[in-house]
């Protein structure tokens, strides 16, 4: 299992549930806009509408990951996918998994889900 396989299992629901919370609930944008805008169904926008944001939070804390740094991120990720800025929403995305990866957060998650990893470094030297 490679890192990007965690963040993709782990993380990014996670991460696109609490956008399309606040697209849904800040911006007052539709579901099947929200579903364009995040490249999921308008099915999964509804489930993610369900979710209670806080306890989303909670988990990804429990993963190791720093709330206040979470809302920062879906925020600005938020705000540019609220004026249509796809583009600047997966370079903040991406900016940011990567710095979870180089600064090894997602190091104690990636072992856990994937025991025959051991101590690897990959991640921290890339």
């Amino acid at each position: 299992m490679l890192p990007y396989d965690v963040v993709g299992r782990y993380l990014l629901p996670r991460l696109r549930c609490l956008v399309a919370n606040r697209l849904l609930r800040h911006y007052g944008l539709s579901q099947l806009k929200v579903s364009k805008l995040l490249g999921v169904s308008q099915a999964m926008v509804s489930k993610y509408s369900s979710e209670d944001p806080d306890r989303v939070i909670k988990e990804m804390s429990s993963m190791g990951l720093d709330p206040e740094e979470v809302s920062y991120v879906v925020f600005t990720v938020s705000e540019a996918l609220s004026r249509g800025d796809v583009v600047g929403y997966e370079r903040t995305l991406i900016a940011y998994i990567n710095s979870l990866l180089s600064r090894g957060v997602l190091c104690h998650l990636h072992r856990s889900s994937y025991p025959p990893i051991g101590r690897c470094e990959v991640c921290r030297e890339l």
